[in-house]
């Protein structure tokens, strides 16, 4: 049997909390139960875009209503109840967001007690936040999963990464490309490069996700960045459209933070000055090699979709995924 999962939602958009959320239904159907069901993550969701963070691109308006779980009752009666029974995990997706629902869940535990020897329903949190600090205490509760994780945590946090439903990838990369860079560019440093001052924007570029998506597959590279923390899903959407991602100083993010697995040259390009980056994009253009590398920064979409993300957070609690 696939694992019940109680994956309990706060009210605002969060790329992690939801991206792990749509990994979690892709994976398990059903099984996976977002309480209180939230609205942005569904195909009824009746904002526009323009109402959603990011314009609700990429994770937002995914998910099927005819696929929804039965949810169970009340939120604060089944925390109370702590073990939970019907369930194998409980999931906190934003515990930062969520101090009420872990003092009455705390609460629950405490009032139960052990008697009779029933099982108590594993916890696990993730941690979303760009602060890089850990809650104290947490991990004594259950497993925290921790996107802006520093070095010297590893061991009190698992590592997270945003994820992108799988659905959002292209099957290949594109043969022809009519774009060097794509239209939207932030970077102040990427934008001295004469091609990106004349032919790019730092503005958001478009109304619609299939305009954004289809600039990305007609470029052959889009430059991405840090911004309040290392984890964006700009990286994962440049790659699962075929680009290669330009990061600015990916050589100074912490090893244990999210993205992770993105090489200099590999996968990426990393650089520090407008120079570097037009001397690294000229060369791997001029040698024959971009090919190369967009396949294998699609094949590190592939590796960190919305589904493999969800699917390692389960592994990690040795929990199946298969349904």
């Amino acid at each position: 049997m696939a694992p019940r999962v109680l994956f309990l939602t706060s009210p605002k958009e969060d790329y992690l909390q939801d991206s792990v959320m749509v990994g979690l239904r892709g994976l398990l159907g059903a099984d996976a139960v977002d309480l209180p069901r939230k609205p942005a993550l569904y195909e009824d969701e009746p904002r526009t875009g323009a109402e959603l963070y990011g314009r609700g691109f990429t994770i937002w308006k995914n998910l099927k209503v005819a696929q929804e779980p039965a949810r169970p009752g009340k939120l604060g009666a089944l925390l109370h109840a702590a073990d939970l029974a019907d369930f194998d995990l409980v999931l906190f997706g934003s515990v930062r967001r969520q101090a009420r629902e872990l003092r009455t869940a705390r609460l629950g535990r405490l009032l139960l007690g052990p008697r009779g020897g029933r099982p108590r329903t594993p916890w696990a949190f993730l941690d979303g936040e760009d602060a890089t600090d850990l809650l104290p205490g947490l991990e004594r509760l259950g497993t925290v999963f921790k996107r802006e994780r520093l070095d010297r945590d590893v061991g009190r946090a698992e590592p997270i990464s945003f994820g992108i439903p799988a659905v959002k990838l292209v099957p290949e990369v594109r043969a022809e490309k009519a774009r060097l860079f794509s239209t939207h560019v932030q970077c102040e440093e990427a934008r001295k490069h004469p091609w990106i001052a004349e032919h790019c924007n730092g503005g958001y570029s478009f109304e619609r996700e299939a305009d954004y998506f289809a600039d990305l597959a007609d470029s052959h590279f889009a430059v991405t960045m840090k911004k309040a923390g290392w984890d964006c899903m700009r990286h994962y959407e440049i790659a699962a459209n075929g680009a290669v991602p330009c990061f600015w100083r990916l050589n100074e993010k912490p090893a244990a933070s999210a993205p992770h697995e993105l090489v200099d040259g590999v996968n990426c390009v990393s650089f520090d000055t407008v120079g570097e980056l037009q001397a690294k994009t000229d060369e791997l253009l001029a040698s024959g090699r971009y090919g190369e590398v967009a396949e294998a920064s699609l094949r590190w979409a592939r590796a960190h979709t919305a589904e493999a993300v969800a699917g390692r957070v389960l592994a990690r609690l040795d929990l199946a995924a298969s349904p």
